[in-house]
């Protein structure tokens, strides 16, 4: 029985009226409806993509649905990912259905419908979908129907959409071809593919990839034919025609990277997708300038790139802000149970804490990594020399222990005038509520110290207690393997990045909402390509800048996305203009990020030689 879209409408507005409301058909392809929903849960707009109920029952709709969970897992800027599935009823048949968020601008094919593409354009795009299949190859996920319609385009960023769907046909077997539906779309078929052959890997993806790279720069299909027999025909017994033969004049290195991505054998072709888009881009000489030493310099100065926020000393006595504010020290979280395991909480929880009371007015809070130096270098020192020594009110001291899926945690406030105990709270937490845990300790404290919470504030702590569990914990991994990675001389820093980004990814894919994950995930792209760790260059650095306004999307009133996304206007395009206007909003936000400063001092320094004030 085949569904007409009007009554399928219907029946999946009464499978979804919890979750969404699906308002209208959006298109109708072979192999399925997409139709236009609005999320209930979230002020966002999706787009639902029911299967075709022949083509369903013909795969097997358990066999859609594990291959649906298993793209589910990718999380990357140019896939478009997968937010929801489920089924929907048709008859006696249960008809698989999956949704993504909804891509309002237009599919490469639309962009071909104008001829061939400029040479720049079309190999920014070729980079970024092979930055995407490549992620998904390491991830075990292969494509299996790259075409133009599968590639859609955000704020001018390549997505590739329709993951998972075609392992799914490919595991029907005969039974696909013989009633019409053939897997994957032949003109982007690899041969192996054609010849149906059971074990197609990542270079089936690539050899569509250059199909459709060749289509880009030369404005029609590589392989045609008078019939589509004849087109395949050619495809299984000829080499594809070079650029250059065809009247397309490209670089010589273009050229061969294109044919050898389209290679009958597959053995000739490319092992990777990261391989293909470096022959694409070529060795580019890095430009290493005064710009790059200075922010290498400052990722030292740091020991971050971004996630570090340090506050500002205490000032100085005789420029003092009024008596009234109240200035405050953290000790280093102790972990008493000295477990090496779970180091990542107890600076998670520190630098969490610490990131919340920094929006707090009123409040001046001494870098967390001044205050360990220093008990680095005068471990004897006690809790009052060190308030003397950091000048500052109080002192937070606390210590933890972790006991199974459980945290206890102690935490006392001391007077640094008479050493008394003005405030102190146990709290004995799952796991699970280490945000909640952060947002409790922080509000006790600024109510104790009698400061108040702005709006800034109030709606930090907000975000911070509606955070998924499982996303913060991946974020604090993550955070944690930073810590030690981004130090200049750090060892093994290469190693350790890719984990970065795993642990970023997790995080996102448990909360798409998540501003941490966003911003963890940007600073390694843009951190990777400027130490040179992955390439190709650009690539990174514009999935870097859309994983950035991604986070400001979601709050823009965080001052790190601000901060990177300036000195990616400064390392990469010389946009001293956009440069200076988003490192003057990071800084604004927030006055006491030392990268923030840093960058904006070279900023002023290059862009309008105000050498005074760049000074720092």
């Amino acid at each position: 029985m085949t569904a007409g879209p009007e009554e399928l409408l219907e029946r999946l507005r009464e499978a979804c009226a919890d979750r969404y409301a699906v308002e209208r058909l959006l298109g109708q392809g072979g192999t399925a409806m997409v139709f236009l929903a609005r999320d209930l849960r979230h002020p966002r707009q999706v787009a639902i993509k029911v299967l075709d109920p022949a083509l369903a029952a013909l795969a097997g709709s358990d066999r859609f649905r594990r291959e649906i969970e298993i793209a589910a897992r990718l999380n990357h800027p140019h896939i478009l990912s997968l937010i929801d599935s489920g089924e929907v009823r048709w008859g006696s048949a249960r008809v698989p259905y999956y949704v993504m968020p909804y891509i309002e601008g237009n599919t490469l094919r639309d962009r071909l419908a104008g001829g061939a593409l400029p040479l720049d354009e079309a190999i920014r795009i070729a980079t970024q979908v092979a930055d995407a299949l490549g992620y998904a190859h390491r991830e075990g996920v292969v494509h299996r129907d790259i075409k133009p319609e599968n590639i859609l385009f955000q704020n001018d960023h390549a997505i590739v959409a329709d993951f998972g769907v075609s392992r799914a046909i490919d595991e029907a077997g005969e039974r696909m071809t013989l009633t019409g539906f053939s897997p994957g779309t032949p003109h982007y078929m690899s041969p192996e593919q054609l010849a149906g052959e059971s074990d197609v890997d990542a270079r089936s993806d690539l050899y569509a990839l250059g199909c459709i790279t060749f289509e880009m720069l030369a404005g029609k299909r590589a392989f045609v034919g008078t019939s589509l027999q004849s087109m395949l025909t050619r495809r299984l017994t000829e080499d594809a025609p070079a650029l250059g033969k065809t009247g397309v004049v490209v670089p010589a290195q273009i050229d061969a990277a294109v044919a050898k991505a389209m290679a009958r054998d597959r053995h000739d072709r490319f092992a990777t997708a990261a391989e293909f888009a470096t022959a694409l881009t070529g060795p580019r000489a890095r430009r290493v300038s005064w710009i790059e030493a200075a922010c290498l310099a400052v990722v030292a100065l740091a020991a971050v790139f971004a996630l570090i926020r340090w506050l500002r000393p205490s000032p100085d006595p005789r420029t003092a802000a009024p008596a009234r504010a109240s200035r405050l020290a953290i000790r280093p979280l102790v972990d008493s149970g000295r477990d090496s395991s779970t180091a990542y909480l107890s600076e998670g929880i520190h630098e969490g804490v610490a990131d919340l009371l920094r929006q707090v007015p009123g409040l001046s809070l001494t870098a967390p990594t001044l205050v360990g130096d220093i008990l680095a270098r005068n471990p004897e020192l006690d809790l009052r020399a060190l308030a003397r020594r950091l000048e500052v009110d109080a002192i937070l001291t606390w210590n933890m222990r972790r006991l199974g899926d459980s945290l206890h945690l102690r935490a006392e406030l001391i007077s640094s005038g008479d050493g008394r105990i003005v405030w102190g709270g146990s709290y004995d937490r799952s796991m699970r509520d280490i945000p909640r845990l952060e947002n409790e300790i922080a509000q006790s404290l600024a109510d104790t110290l009698g400061v108040g919470r702005n709006s800034l504030a109030r709606a930090g702590m907000e975000r911070r207690r509606n955070v998924d569990p499982g996303a913060y914990d991946a974020y604090l991994r993550g955070y944690h393997v930073w810590l030690t990675a981004t130090p200049l001389g750090a060892r093994g820093a290469r190693e350790k990045a890719d984990s970065i980004g795993i642990y970023a990814r997790r995080a996102l894919a448990l909360d798409s909402m998540f501003t941490g994950g966003y911003i963890l995930l940007g600073s390694y792209y843009s951190v990777s390509a400027i130490r040179g760790w992955r390439t190709p260059m650009g690539p990174l650095l514009d999935s870097a800048r859309m994983i950035l306004t991604k986070a400001l999307e979601r709050d823009s009133a965080m001052a790190d996305p601000w901060v990177l996304l300036g000195l990616l206007d400064l390392y990469s395009t010389d946009d001293w203009t956009s440069a200076g206007a988003r490192l003057r909003r990071g800084v604004a936000l927030n006055p006491d990020l030392v990268t923030g400063q840093q960058y904006y001092g070279i900023y002023l320094a290059e862009a309008e030689g105000q050498l005074d004030s760049a000074a720092f």
